[in-house]
Order: C-alpha cells, then sequence, then structure tokens
C-alpha cells in the first residue's frame, strides 16, 4: 500500500522539489541583487561617508547608517511582496482546493528569511564603508 502510495504522490512530490530549487535560486539571486545593490550604494557614497568619518562618526554609527539604509529598502520589498503574496493566495484559494489563506506563518516565515538575507547582504558593504580610509576618499582616490 505504501508503494503505490508512493507512486501515486510522486509527481506532487517531484514538482514540490523543482519549485524548491527554483525558489531557492530565486532567494539567491535576490540575495546577490540586493548585495550588489548596497555596495553599489556605499561606494556612491564613500565621500560622504568620509566626511561623517573626518567630524566624528563613530563606526557604529556609519554602520547603522548603511544598515538602516538596507533595511529599509528590504522593509519596502517586503510590504509589496506581502501585499502580492496575499492577493495571490486568495486567489489560489478559489483555483485549488485546501488552500489555506488564513495562516499567518508562512508570511512570517518569508520576512524573517528576507530580513536575514537583507542582514547578510548588507554585512560585507557596511564593513567596508566602516574601514574605508577617510583620507583617500576625500582626496577622491
Amino acid at each position: 500500500m505504501e508503494e503505490q502510495l508512493g507512486f501515486a504522490l510522486l509527481p506532487a512530490r517531484l514538482a514540490a522539489a523543482i519549485i524548491s530549487i527554483f525558489a531557492l535560486l530565486a532567494l539567491s539571486l535576490s540575495s546577490l541583487g540586493l548585495f550588489a545593490l548596497v555596495s553599489y550604494w556605499v561606494s556612491q557614497r564613500t565621500r560622504d561617508i568620509a566626511i561623517r568619518r573626518a567630524i566624528g562618526a563613530t563606526s557604529g554609527q556609519i554602520l547603522q547608517l548603511v544598515m538602516r539604509q538596507s533595511f529599509l529598502l528590504a522593509v519596502i520589498g517586503l510590504v509589496i511582496g506581502l501585499a502580492a503574496g496575499v492577493a495571490l493566495s486568495h486567489l489560489a484559494a478559489g483555483l485549488f482546493y485546501g488552500v489555506d489563506t488564513g495562516t499567518p506563518a508562512p508570511y512570517l516565515a518569508a520576512a524573517a528569511v528576507l530580513l536575514a538575507v537583507v542582514l547578510l547582504a548588507s554585512a560585507l558593504p557596511a564593513r567596508r564603508a566602516v574601514n574605508a580610509d577617510v583620507v583617500r576618499a576625500l582626496r577622491g582616490e
């Protein structure tokens, strides 16, 4: 009986595995894009960050500046994504049997994963902004 059930569920399991692989690929690409965006933002504001350091900003304040900007972008994306996710889940509930749209756990899990990805993708550019040479940045090199 278990073998027959396994054969019957094979297409659904295969589809779930493929969707999971594509979801991980999408998460990887989005984290690389976020890393590139934050890196570009830091490189464009190197002179501004150097001026802040020259007038007395601490490493913590510079780190907070970069991380705050990253989290602002993440929150904007999170709000748009959650709104689209809720709307699409209500559409899917009408099309498929057994789709539960009232559970907030998947939305909270997705938000937590996104915020963790933002933290990791922003850490290296933020660290680079903190360790930037003030004199070289002010000279424009």
